[in-house]
């Protein structure tokens, strides 16, 4: 079974779809925007529209681009795709429909912030909570515009302490005093660390050599990420439907108190 999301100017509908009908649906690729609306009541007499429909991650969207009918599968989609596609609609502007009907997802908010004169940050929230952070810089000369991204996923759990945790270390935050402690390093505090951690670092490995999933405690929200994607990176092959897997299985982990041990962190500071 697969969700399917049209992507209208009034919102999006959704419907879940089984496998067996995708041919039906992708034989209308590319054909004349004329045809969406044939499109789109065929999905509603076959499949009726999903309600409640709370939010859902959409597996395959249709749009309307350039006059045509579009229909994606995220999940053939790397997240070097969505980082080549993040790079063209920021140097764009970043329009609200623009990214709504390339993802899927209703957005809830984009904050575009200039960094200079060639620089510009971007931050896009979902309704679904996804995060997507973003930062891209016209480069001199003939060069393509350099962009790195990273996509993050708030939870409801609340956090007392600011901290960032993933394969690598553990980064607290304690009276505006950032205590790195990185594992090998010298110091008292590292021995705890490293026994209390052990048990689940293992939750944070990538797809990888290099890439990596954590865990980040922000002014009392708690959320969870995978590493920074860039040109010509590791995390640039992952799949993205493979990510957004990996965070609800974090998710779940958290929320039936699996990894208590992030609740202790408070307990560990040496003071």
């Amino acid at each position: 079974m697969y969700i399917l999301a049209f992507i209208t100017p009034m919102g999006n509908t959704y419907f879940g779809m089984p496998d067996r009908c995708l041919k039906k649906l992708l034989s209308y690729q590319w054909e004349d925007k004329s045809r969406y609306k044939e499109l789109f009541d065929w999905a509603v007499k076959e499949f009726s529209p999903m309600s409640p429909c709370d939010m859902p991650t959409a597996d395959i969207t249709v749009a309307i681009r350039k006059g045509m009918i579009e229909i994606r599968k995220l999940d053939m989609l790397r997240m070097g795709d969505i980082l080549d596609r993040l790079n063209v609609m920021i140097g764009g502007g970043c329009e609200k429909e623009e990214v709504e009907g390339y993802f899927g997802w209703e957005v809830e908010s984009i904050l575009l912030r200039e960094d200079g004169d060639d620089g510009c940050f971007v931050q896009i929230i979902f309704t679904n909570r996804i995060i997507i952070e973003a930062y891209r810089e016209e480069m001199e000369g003939e060069e393509p515009p350099f962009c790195i991204f990273r996509i993050k996923k708030l939870t409801d759990l609340k956090g007392n302490l600011d901290y960032d945790i993933n394969s690598i270390g553990l980064w607290i935050d304690l009276e505006e005093v950032e205590i790195e402690a990185l594992f090998g390093t010298n110091g008292h505090f590292i021995p705890i660390v490293r026994d209390k951690c052990t048990p689940i670092l293992s939750k944070f490995a990538g797809f990888f050599e290099r890439d990596y999933f954590g865990i980040e405690s922000r002014n009392g929200s708690v959320y969870i990420y995978y590493s920074l994607v860039g040109p010509e990176s590791d995390e640039e092959e992952a799949k993205f439907t493979d990510v957004l897997f990996r965070f609800r299985e974090i998710e779940e982990d958290l929320v039936s108190g699996s990894w208590k041990v992030l609740d202790e962190i408070e307990g560990w500071i040496p003071v």
